[in-house]
């Protein structure tokens, strides 16, 4: 998804897996890098997990990696329903939700404004 977004702005995307930053302690999922320069991390989750700001009881293994998660200038949060992007562990607009979610879509996925047909 990000490599399509990205190369319909023109854009060359390398995205490489479970990058470590020992410095933090942290392995993200994904590097981002843009014609040859990292411009981000990615970090996904199970569906209905939540992202920073929406969790309702979060353990202790999330609050760890969060507080790692926030020294980073941008990380882009998912758990496949909710997507949100953080600067500094600051959200940067606002969390975009699917509706009805991964777990419940049935026939395809549905934004608050329009759906999204199923490829």
């Amino acid at each position: 998804m990000i490599r399509s977004i990205a190369e319909s702005r023109g854009l060359t995307v390398t995205m490489i897996g479970e990058t470590r930053l020992p410095d933090l302690s942290i392995r993200p999922d994904y590097a981002v890098d843009v014609a040859g320069a990292r411009v981000g991390y990615v970090e996904l989750k199970r569906p209905g997990h939540g992202v920073p700001g929406t969790w309702q009881r979060p353990g202790k293994h999330d609050l760890d990696q969060w507080q790692r998660f926030q020294q980073l200038p941008n990380v882009l949060y998912s758990d496949g329903e909710q997507f949100a992007r953080y600067s500094f562990g600051r959200l940067q607009g606002r969390v975009a939700r699917l509706e009805p979610g991964l777990v419940h879509a049935a026939g395809g996925i549905c934004t608050r404004k329009a759906p999204i047909s199923p490829a």
